[in-house]
């Protein structure tokens, strides 16, 4: 099924994010430190009183994705965590920041059971550093009519620091994920970008009679979101995620998450040819399979159409991200099954793949 609170926490962004730019209250910061005796890492990005981003632990280098906000408890970041798989609501952080300090608490239930100290400081194993560029508005179609339909734009991204030829290849990378074209610094172009959105949407209906908009509001109600931000970092593997939404009518926006991982010390990005080997290719949809069934628990005799999808087969597509422990491919709603299943990720760990399974540079 869809996960509907990751839908909610893109309707709340979209809300939240209004002010963002006025206020000034955004940033990313990565922390890095334990959940009871864990230790963990946390990617966490501020657009003014809404928070998102990935947190993993060192053991299993799987990032959870989690949003929230400040104001739910006064004081504190509350954050909720998606854990796939799941539909109950899991991992809850109450958090206390203090400069780039974190203390609080990781509840796994409501009830209170298995609540752990949390405490961490600024990541320090990486070499790359951000700001968090963040750009977004809203108009009405027809501002004169009363009950008019409107159109709404967001668009935020980490953005390197420094000119370092790192920097500058991961640029690139950022401003083809936001689907930014120009050169120069990134928030002019999401300036430039916003504007064209609102002009595009004028344009297309400036012939439809106001009696139209007015009995079929919905129709004519856009929205455009997309954010691009740090879903792991270490120091040989960044890894960002692009989460896009959009709503031009009809009864659902459609959404999707498209990943880029890249070696931080040149900023460029990993192709899958880089990281397997022929041996690894050649044993990666059998192992996409494997590990669908075991993560949907489903055994080797059931069709995988048991478990939602369109055909009994799934294979690797090109929206991979990589972690320090596996490789993990993701498939936007419609790409291999119905919208109301969601985004579905298979992940595989490198252990999966043997002894020849990695290119020895990407191993070593």
């Amino acid at each position: 099924m869809v996960n509907f609170r990751y839908v909610l926490a893109w309707t709340l962004l979209l809300f939240m994010g209004a002010n963002a730019a006025a206020q000034g209250k955004y940033w990313y910061k990565s922390f890095s430190g334990t959940i009871d005796k864990y230790p963990f890492t946390l990617h966490l990005h501020r657009m003014d009183h809404g928070y998102t981003g990935y947190y993993y632990y060192t053991k299993a280098q799987r990032p959870i994705y989690l949003s929230g906000d400040d104001t739910t408890t006064a004081g504190k970041i509350r954050l909720q965590a998606y854990v796939p798989g799941t539909e109950s609501d899991y991992e809850t952080f109450t958090l206390d920041l203090k400069g780039d300090s974190l203390t609080g608490a990781w509840i796994k239930d409501h009830t209170g059971n298995q609540d752990f100290p949390v405490k961490a400081g600024p990541q320090t194993a990486v070499t790359l550093s951000f700001d968090y560029v963040v750009t977004s508005g809203s108009e009405k179609l027809r501002p004169k009519l009363g009950s008019s339909p409107g159109a709404s734009y967001e668009a935020a991204t980490v953005w390197p620091k420094g000119n370092s030829g790192a920097s500058v290849n991961l640029k690139k990378i950022l401003q083809d994920l936001m689907y930014v074209k120009g050169t120069g610094d990134i928030g002019p172009l999401l300036l430039a970008q916003k504007k064209r959105f609102f002009a595009d949407y004028y344009s297309t209906h400036k012939n439809v009679p106001d009696s139209e908009l007015v009995e079929f509001t919905s129709g004519y109600t856009e929205d455009q979101t997309t954010h691009t931000t740090v879903m792991y970092h270490s120091g040989s593997i960044l890894t960002l995620a692009n989460m896009s939404y959009a709503y031009t009518g009809g009864a659902h926006g459609n959404y999707g998450t498209h990943y880029a991982s890249v070696n931080p010390a040149t900023g460029k990005a990993y192709k899958l040819a880089d990281v397997l080997s022929p041996a690894g290719k050649k044993a990666l949809n059998s192992l996409i399979d494997k590990n669908f069934r075991k993560e949907r628990e489903l055994s080797a005799k059931e069709s995988l159409k048991e478990a939602g999808l369109f055909e009994d087969t799934i294979t690797a597509n090109e929206n991979f991200f990589l972690t320090g422990s596996g490789i993990g491919f993701n498939y936007v709603p419609y790409e291999i099954g119905p919208y109301a299943m969601g985004e579905v990720i298979v992940f595989i760990p490198y252990t999966d793949f043997g002894q020849g399974g990695l290119n020895p540079s990407f191993k070593k």
